[in-house]
C-alpha cells in the first residue's frame, strides 16, 4: 500500500517514533511517549465531537508495508499499570487510548520485533454496498479541515477508497452511471475509489459488497501532483 495515498497527509504521514525505529536484534527496544506512538490522537480526540463525526482514526501495525496482526506492545500507563496493545486480524489496534491516557506520562513498549504503526483517515459512513455521493463528500470536507486543524497546514483529501469492495459504479442520475475506478495496493489488492470532483452530479456509490473499510485521502500516485 502507498502510504501517501492511502493515510493521512501532512504530520500524519509519518510513522509513530516507536514503530519507525528499527533497532538491531540485540538492543533492547524503547519506550515511547504514548502520544508520539499515536500520532494525531490526543488533538483529534481534543476536537469538538461535532467537527470530527464524519471521520475517524485508525492506526494498523505493519511489518514490510503488510499487516502485522501478530505484532505485540504493552501500554503502560502512569501509575505503573499496563495492559497489551490489541490488534484485530487485519493488524488494526481495537482499544486506542483515551484522551486522559495521551495527555499522562503513559509509555508503549514494543514486546518483541519492531512494527510501524500506520494511519488511515476513514469515513464513519455505514459499511453498505450503497453509499450516498453527499455522504461521502460531506466526509471529505470535514477530514480536510479537521487535519487542516491539527497540523495548521492546508490538507485536502479529495478520493473515497472501498477496501474488500469490488468493482462497482458511481449514478449520475437521469439513468446514467460509471465504472469505478480502481487502483492496485500491495496490501489489498485491486481497490475501488471516487473521486467526486472527477464525476460531479453524482449521487450515490454502488460497491459489488460493502467495503471493510471507507479510507479518505488523496489520489493514486498516479494522479497525485
Amino acid at each position: 500500500m502507498d502510504r501517501r495515498t492511502l493515510i493521512a497527509t501532512l504530520g500524519a504521514l509519518a510513522a509513530a517514533p516507536a514503530a519507525r525505529a528499527q533497532p538491531p536484534e540485540s538492543a533492547p527496544p524503547q519506550p515511547v511517549p504514548l502520544a508520539d506512538a499515536f500520532i494525531l490522537l490526543e488533538p483529534y480526540l481534543s476536537m469538538d465531537p461535532k467537527d470530527r463525526s464524519k471521520w475517524s482514526l485508525a492506526y494498523c501495525a505493519l511489518r514490510y508495508k503488510l499487516p502485522a496482526p501478530e505484532a505485540k506492545a504493552i501500554i503502560r500507563l502512569e501509575n505503573g499499570a499496563t495492559r497489551p496493545l490489541m490488534l484485530g486480524p487485519d493488524g488494526v489496534v481495537t482499544h486506542l487510548p483515551t484522551l486522559t491516557e495521551l495527555d499522562s506520562q503513559a509509555e508503549l513498549e514494543i514486546d518483541g520485533p519492531p512494527f510501524q504503526f500506520e494511519l488511515e483517515v476513514r469515513a464513519t459512513i455505514p459499511l453498505t454496498a450503497h453509499i450516498a455521493a453527499p455522504a461521502i463528500v460531506a466526509a471529505l470536507a470535514q477530514a480536510s479541515a479537521g487535519l487542516t486543524t491539527l497540523t495548521a497546514q492546508p490538507t485536502s483529501l479529495t478520493c473515497a477508497y472501498f477496501p474488500d469492495g469490488g468493482a462497482g459504479f458511481v449514478a449520475l442520475g437521469a439513468g446514467r452511471a460509471l465504472p469505478l475506478p480502481s487502483f492496485n495496493f500491495k496490501s489489498v489488492g485491486a481497490t475501488s475509489y471516487f473521486e467526486p470532483a472527477a464525476t460531479p452530479g453524482a449521487t450515490e456509490v454502488t460497491l459489488a459488497k460493502p467495503p471493510s473499510r471507507i479510507i479518505l485521502a488523496r489520489p493514486p500516485p498516479t494522479q497525485a501532483a
